[in-house]
């Protein structure tokens, strides 16, 4: 899976920290959860996983 975080530069001038965690790239037969944003496209909220 790609990510690609959008990070604001403090107010103070300093640098950015990535918190994001990052998943495995998603395979044919992996379960996700979607969101519709129009009737072509759709973003990845999360990647399903047993536990």
């Amino acid at each position: 899976m790609c990510v690609e975080a959008i990070m604001q530069s403090p107010s103070n001038g300093g640098s950015c920290t990535d918190k994001s965690k990052y998943l495995d790239k998603l395979k044919a037969g992996d379960t996700v959860l979607v969101y519709q944003l129009s009737d072509s496209k759709f973003v990845i909220i999360d990647k399903v996983v047993s536990l």
